[in-house]
């Protein structure tokens, strides 16, 4: 759906009116309806539904009023690829950027509202038993920001940007494989910030597992030093486990590189800004560095020269879609049936039988430098691993004492702290006991100051007396 085509006055209510149909009934609102405009197309791969949403700044909220109207009962993992949204559901809120995942549920209460210039999104729906996780844990990471730029988050991303740039292009057995596909990077991803990735199936594991090397290899295929060993040591694995990861490709690791960069040539070729480079440029550019074996490569992969190539493609004589490199997998759907095998016979021309022998050879010796470098890495690997274990054990040790000198020094503390506080009591008590005696001398002095004074009154009398000053006074009766 899309209002471009709508009268102003009526966009934004139909716009309503579908949200409220096509995902689940919810309140939506804007400040300027007149001007509003939005876009959404959807996608069905079988398990999971797909929607790429774009709009004007606008905002919405479901309440429980509207779930007990009607509620489908799924989750919600969306994402914006431009302009940022807010989410708040289950007394949590994220404030999401673009390509950063959130994830929430149907079934209770939440809020969401765009800002600035709006935004253009996409959001997988799918069912709470979909995923090998439990729905009752999923539920903590709801209105929680599953950032996108993680390894996972990134793959997935961009895994539906390009699902959704192709669109109608898929067929109903490709729509089945790939909703699979995008279960499983889900469960990765969620897995992941539950910290429950052991648990999960190992199919699943393996699964993501091996789309994220592929993606990784398509990524540094322009890395010269790109070989099986790198990339295992890039996943932590070893190159025997990267391989075992390949058994069920058509290929091997090695042979998906070499495929892939063989790819990265032949683009490079037909692409007419690049024609004034030269061909062995071309070759180094994605790992051919000896021109004779790029060409052998390179023929028997498309069943023409690097130079046949560039020459047809310059004068448009290759098809629309191409020939794909020998060693990548192919699709088996009737939509895409797969290309015939090719054999010696039909790609290369009729040679000499010294010819052959030579170019037998030196693939013989191709593939026996291969294998000495695929041991050594490995070996390399194997001791890499063992420095590591080793590391990590000192490690442990020194961290093991660590925790021994702090818990002492906690303890040495503590002891401080209560002789401290006892010092502290007996200091008060005796400052009290000095006080009390203090008050009491000070009381016996004022009795002998008050007897003082009376013994001097006396003596005065009685000198007054002697002297005759005073008449003598009879003592009283009393």
């Amino acid at each position: 759906m899309s209002t471009n085509d709508m009268p102003p006055a009526e966009r934004f209510d139909r716009w309503s009116d579908h949200l409220w149909k096509v995902i689940a009934p919810m309140r939506v609102r804007c400040d300027d309806p007149q001007t509003f405009q939005g876009h959404i197309a959807g996608m069905d791969l079988d398990t999971v539904q797909i929607s790429s949403v774009t709009s004007t700044p606008c905002d919405g909220r479901r309440t429980r009023q509207m779930i007990r109207r009607s509620d489908p009962e799924r989750f919600q993992l969306a994402f914006d690829q431009y302009g940022s949204t807010t989410i708040s559901q289950d007394r949590r809120t994220a404030q999401a950027r673009p390509m950063d995942l959130v994830l929430f549920h149907t079934s209770r209460p939440s809020e969401a509202a765009t800002f600035d210039v709006g935004t253009r999104g996409i959001m997988v729906v799918f069912p709470g038993d979909l995923l090998p996780l439990p729905s009752r844990k999923l539920e903590r990471l709801t209105a929680t920001v599953l950032p996108g730029g993680g390894r996972v988050g990134r793959l997935l991303t961009g895994f539906l940007s390009s699902l959704v740039a192709g669109g109608p292009a898929y067929g109903p057995a490709d729509r089945m494989r790939l909703g699979v596909v995008v279960a499983d990077l889900m469960t990765a991803l969620l897995a992941h910030h539950l910290d429950a990735e052991d648990n999960l199936p190992r199919e699943v594991r393996e699964r993501s597992l091996l789309l994220r090397v592929r993606a990784f290899i398509q990524q540094h295929l322009a890395d010269h030093d790109l070989s099986p060993a790198t990339v295992a040591a890039a996943h932590g694995l070893s190159v025997r486990s990267l391989h075992r990861l390949f058994a069920e490709e058509n290929a091997g690791v090695a042979a998906f590189i070499r495929a892939e960069r063989l790819a990265r040539c032949r683009r490079d070729l037909a692409d007419p800004a690049r024609e004034g480079v030269p061909i062995h440029a071309v070759a180094a550019r994605w790992g051919f560095f000896e021109s004779a074996s790029f060409t052998r490569a390179f023929r028997a992969a498309f069943g023409v020269t690097p130079q046949e190539f560039r020459r047809a493609a310059a004068q448009g004589r290759l098809p629309e879609d191409g020939a794909r490199p020998v060693g990548t997998r192919q699709d088996s759907s009737a939509d895409h049936p797969p290309l015939a095998p090719v054999s010696a016979a039909d790609v290369l021309p009729q040679r000499s039988n010294q010819e052959l022998t030579r170019a037998n050879r030196d693939l013989t010796k191709d593939l026996a430098v291969a294998r000495a470098q695929a041991e050594a890495a490995e070996q390399a690997a194997a001791t890499a691993e063992a420095a590591a274990g080793q590391a990590r054990a000192e490690l442990d040790r020194e961290r093991e004492q660590h925790a021994g000198e702090a818990d002492r020094l906690r303890q040495e503390l503590d002891r401080a702290r209560t002789e401290l506080a006892q010092a502290r009591e007996r200091h008060t008590a005796e400052t009290d006991r000095l006080r009390e005696d203090l008050a009491a001398v000070r009381e016996q002095l004022g009795d002998v100051r008050g007897r003082l004074t009376a013994a001097q009154a006396e003596a005065r009398t009685v000198r007054q007396q002697s002297a005759g000053t005073l008449p003598a006074t009879t003592p009283s009766p009393n």
